[in-house]
């Protein structure tokens, strides 16, 4: 019987393999170079041919291959742009990360300070992005950092708007960006920038680089620092829209000023019920809130919100390369970076939309009122007693909301939030904030050479690891009905203290603890405001719980190929070239949340009451938090195996074919992949000549969509900001693309111009399922029209919504999205480049 190789075997076998055939071609190599002098005096080796795309050497830009280079020179024409302007000025690529990101649900939020490359819109994870030839390490399994990129050691960017799986692999399926140093470098350069831009402090960068030369070394090292000030939406006033204009220009209803049911004991056996009609706080419209629909109020949340975020990036860039032997190199290269946001604008408080439970509410709210099959049993209004001093202030100024014989209100879970117009008293009255960091490391290594000059040979070994760090906070939805009942604070014990005493705190609700709400475009001075009921900022520390996740990504590649020419099978358009190789690349993922963000730790509603049998909880809600999720701990780690070919047959002067095949085994997590590549390209005249290519592409789904955990994205729903789960999928298939590129190229004296249409023929697309249609099939009237509740599949309902109580848009908490292999897709558009 014959037994198949565990996977450690199988790495043994091919780093073997892998020594043997002294392994990859350099991505980036020159047959022929031009020296030019920088602005200071510095020598810099400017390398003249393209090779992004192929493992051949000496292929330049007009051949087959639809690359475009970016050199230094031309970035100098454009004012020295940061790096996320010089991504968004590339005609190749659309939706780009960078600035806020938080705006982009599903993509960007929790990627704050992360900037991305999207060829053609296909996606930024569908886009290689590449170091010196060489792969980078994603952040937290997504996508590579373009902010963490030495961007002061850059001499030029290849853009390859091909799919190229059959050279690179299965993340190159939308095309490759390579960001290449510069060349033996030569002296000292600094230089910097400051740009000014109007609501803003401005953006500035600084950099340094220096270099030596030898007669058989050379050394450089380069250190940049870029600063972005922030510009907030209220800067611009395109940005905060009107209701009127569009209502989800995100306008809310769980705010605050908001709306309440005044209750007494009037239900059956004396427990709470109605005593009279909805109210709306007066407080609604002095202070900038809209009453679009009778008894609700709305604010927009996104005036609190930046468009750009303030962040700052350092990179540190070094590399040396020394010739061992006539015909052997050594190249090393290290980089180091950090990206930091150290205040991403938030609203005050998030909204809390999960049921109340049991535990902490009096015992004379009506027995029927509980949510069926919960354990502990769940309420769906926030419980607020008339001797709440807050509560008690406002009802003495507005008597009429109170019918006689009131002893508290309900305030309906969703539609309020502790904090809002008025601010965060934590955070001195302003609005709440998060926190990113990455901590980013490369190190790489290779040896390359030639056997009598017809047989090239290189080794490389890198190594990427990308440190994630995200802080923000959120509210236990058991502290605040706490807080509401006086029982607030860390030190208060709410099974034996009193309301309102010693270390026990009371959270006001309503307006009259709102200074004023200029921000909001309502009063700078609430008239209704009454200081002797404010909230504390000692308070909202306690509610406000810090949430904290830590993700690692790293990436080990190891890469050997052979490569040359064949003079004894000679072409009429000249001699045949080839290469072939293997690579090894192991890619990791880990992460550890803090106690209310690990679901291991606070897997219930009750599970921050530290009381027994708090962590056993049906259903369970996965997080005791508002919007937030809470996930378990991982790690995982994925084994590729590669092996490619590649030949070039120039059969005339001027025309040439390239074939390419590329296996690759991801093993369980991804299966096994053929992809072959056909490209061509003949010169018609000598100022025109046409270009094209066919191959299969294939992508194995990322680390992050096979997760069963859910990762959360905050979009507005039904007219409220709540929590869209994109859940992970073990069981997805990867996604193959048949791809197809045309093109023309001209050149006449000193203009030259490019046009190329290109077709992607996508199965089995990775992808998450789409949030309106999913909402929409439920609510196809939003929020105030009839529903599907009752109609619906309920396994549909079940597995897409979570709901504080009933099925209903009121009581609706977030949506659950699965990752999915969507529909087959076909994508087709045209590239058109032209210079002077």
């Amino acid at each position: 019987m014959t037994q198949k190789p565990h996977s450690t075997q199988k790495l043994a076998m091919l780093v073997v393999a892998f020594t043997a055939s002294l392994a990859s071609l350099p991505l980036v190599a020159a047959d022929a170079a031009a020296v030019d002098t920088s602005a200071s005096g510095a020598v810099v080796e400017q390398e003249k041919i393209v090779v992004t795309g192929t493992r051949i050497r000496g292929a330049a830009e007009s051949t087959a291959l639809p690359v475009r280079v970016i050199s230094a020179e031309d970035l100098a024409k454009q004012g020295a742009p940061i790096m996320v302007e010089m991504i968004k000025a590339l005609p190749e690529a659309a939706g780009v990360m960078g600035d806020s990101n938080q705006f982009s649900a599903g993509r960007g939020q929790g990627f704050e300070g992360a900037g991305s490359v999207n060829l053609r819109g296909l996606g930024p994870d569908r886009t290689l992005v590449l170091l010196n030839g060489r792969r980078l390490p994603l952040v937290s399994s997504y996508i590579v950092n373009t902010h963490n990129l030495p961007i002061s050691a850059i001499a030029k960017v290849e853009v390859l708007r091909d799919g190229a799986a059959a050279t690179y692999g299965s993340d190159a399926i939308g095309g490759v960006v390579n960001f290449i140093t510069k060349t033996n470098f030569k002296g000292f350069e600094v230089g910097g920038s400051y740009r000014d831009i109007k609501g803003s402090n401005g953006d500035y960068d600084t950099d340094a680089t220096w270099g030596q030369v030898g007669d058989k070394w050379n050394a450089m090292i380069s250190a940049g620092f870029q600063h972005r000030s922030e510009l907030r939406v209220l800067d611009r006033a395109w940005s905060p829209r009107p209701y009127t204009e569009n209502p989800n220009a995100g306008w809310s209803f769980s705010v605050n000023p908001s709306q309440f049911i005044p209750v007494a004991a009037t239900g059956p056996g004396g427990t709470l019920a109605a005593n009279g009609a909805r109210q709306v706080d007066v407080g609604c419209l002095p202070l900038g809130g809209i009453m679009p629909f009778a008894g609700f109020c709305t604010q927009q949340f996104t005036v609190w919100e930046n468009l750009v975020e303030k962040q700052d990036s350092a990179q540190a860039y070094g590399e040396f390369n020394l010739a061992l032997s006539s015909s052997t190199k050594l190249h090393l290269e290290a980089a180091l970076a950090k990206t930091k946001v150290p205040h991403l604008g938030y609203p005050p408080s998030f909204n809390q939309p999960k049921a109340i439970t049991e535990t902490v509410l009096p015992a004379n709210i009506n027995p029927a009122a509980f949510v069926a099959g919960t354990s502990p049993r769940l309420f769906n209004n926030w419980f607020v007693p008339m001797t709440n001093p807050g509560v008690a202030a406002y009802a003495a100024a507005n008597p009429s909301q109170f019918p006689a014989g009131t002893t508290g209100i309900f305030i309906p879970i969703g539609q309020w939030r502790p904090y809002f117009v008025g601010g965060n008293p934590l955070y001195g009255y302003g609005g709440g904030y998060g926190v990113r960091e990455q901590d980013q490391i490369r190190v790489s290594a290779g040896l390359s050479g030639d056997f009598g000059g017809t047989v090239n040979w290189d080794t490389s070994v890198s190594y990427g690891r990308n440190k994630h760090y995200l802080f923000g906070r959120d509210t236990p939805g058991v502290y605040l009905e706490l807080a509401l009942r006086g029982l607030g604070g860390p030190d208060c014990n709410f099974r034996t203290g009193t309301p309102g005493v010693g270390p026990c705190q009371w959270l006001n609700p309503l307006s009259n603890a709102i200074p004023g709400a200029a921000q909001h475009g309502g009063l700078a001075v609430n008239p209704g405001y009454n200081a002797t009921v404010a909230n504390t900022a000692a308070l909202a520390d306690w509610l406000m719980q810090p949430q904290e996740s830590w993700l690692t990504s790293d990436i080990l590649e190891i890469n050997g190929a052979l490569g040359g020419e064949l003079p004894s099978m000679k072409l009429a358009g000249g001699d045949v070239a080839w290469a072939s190789g293997v690579q090894i690349r192991r890619t990791g993922y880990r992460t550890r949340y803090s106690r209310f963000a690990d679901r291991q730790q606070s897997p219930c509603l009750d599970s921050p009451l530290n009381i027994a049998g708090n962590n056993t909880c049906s259903p369970s809600p996965n997080t005791p938090l508002g919007l937030a999720v809470a996930s378990n701990p991982v790690d995982e780690s994925t084994n590729i195996y590669a092996g490619y070919a590649e030949v070039n047959l120039p059969y005339a002067k001027g025309q040439s074919v390239d074939l390419a095949v590329r296996f690759e085994d991801y093993g369980s997590k991804g299966g096994r992949t053929f992809n072959p590549q056909l490209r061509g390209k003949i010169e018609a005249t000598s100022w025109l000549a046409f270009r094209g290519s066919v191959g299969t592409t294939f992508r194995a789904p990322p680390q992050l969509t096979v997760i069963p955990d859910p990762a959360t994205t905050l979009a507005t729903i039904l007219g409220t900001f709540r929590a869209a789960d994109l859940i992970g999928n073990p069981n997805l298939k990867p996604e193959k693309a048949t791809t197809y590129n045309l093109g023309a190229l001209f050149q006449v004296g000193e203009f030259d111009a490019a046009i190329d249409n290109y077709n992607y023929d996508f199965r089995n697309t990775l992808t998450t399922e789409p949030l309106n249609p999913i909402v929409a099939a439920l609510f196809p009237n939003g929020a105030a029209g009839a529903n599907n509740c009752a109609t619906l599949d309920a396994a549909f309902i079940a597995s897409h919504f979570v709901f504080a109580g009933s099925c209903s848009a009121a009581n609706l908490s977030r949506v659950l999205l699965l990752r999915i292999n969507g529909p087959n897709a076909k994508i087709n558009g045209i590239d058109v480049r032209a210079n002077y």
